[in-house]
């Protein structure tokens, strides 16, 4: 009889979140979403997949309750956003453009 291993999925641990709820890297995300930035724009200035933002996207629609982009920025609690933006970013924003959906 052949025994076949049992695969067990890849763990780092606990999700470690900032005290805004959101990972840093989420947060990346989210604020150059907030500056207008597409998904492929926002994987290119990570260095990542476009799936990866995809996920990250999932994560932050589920950790503020919300079911778009637009809400996510809306919604975000920026006040405790552990990241230091860019100058003009979170201060002065102008309309919420935010990334093209695939």
């Amino acid at each position: 009889m052949k025994r076949t291993a049992i695969r067990r999925p890849y763990h780092r641990g606990p999700r470690v979140a900032s005290p805004g709820g959101l990972r840093p890297q989420e947060w990346r995300v989210l604020i150059l979403a907030r500056q207008g930035l597409a998904r492929r724009q926002i994987a290119a200035q990570l260095g990542v997949k476009v799936e990866t933002i995809n996920l990250y996207f999932q994560r932050i629609y589920e950790t503020l309750g919300v079911h778009s982009w637009r809400q996510a920025i809306e919604q975000a609690p920026w006040e405790k956003c552990p990241l230091e933006a860019p100058p003009g970013t979170l201060e002065q924003q102008g309309p919420a453009q935010g990334p093209a959906d695939p």
